[in-house]
């Protein structure tokens, strides 16, 4: 997958490097961003682990929050299934 940009990202684990794929909003969580990223976890032959999160800024800073709220998760999903609708529709893959 990694077709988006490289970050480095500080985790319980250390520094690690993950793959951007998607930065994004969702309807009805206007003020939030979400980012959906990789780590290059292989979970099968064709399919790649990833990860969204609640994208805040703090003292110039980015924090990957998790989403624990199931109405704003439900909005989350919406907008990925919206654009996943899309990607199909057009033929072309989103990037962020």
């Amino acid at each position: 997958m990694n077709d988006g940009f490289k970050i480095s990202v500080n985790t319980a684990n250390g520094k690690m490097d993950a793959y951007v794929i998607d930065i994004f909003g969702a309807a009805g969580y206007e003020d939030n961003d979400y980012i959906m990223y990789s780590f290059g976890e292989v979970m099968d032959d064709e399919q790649e682990k990833v990860y969204i999160s609640r994208l805040e800024e703090e003292d110039n800073n980015f924090n990957f929050k998790e989403i624990t709220d199931p109405e704003e998760w439900a909005a989350v999903q919406n907008a990925i299934n919206e654009t996943l609708s899309k990607t199909n529709e057009e033929g072309a893959v989103h990037a962020a």
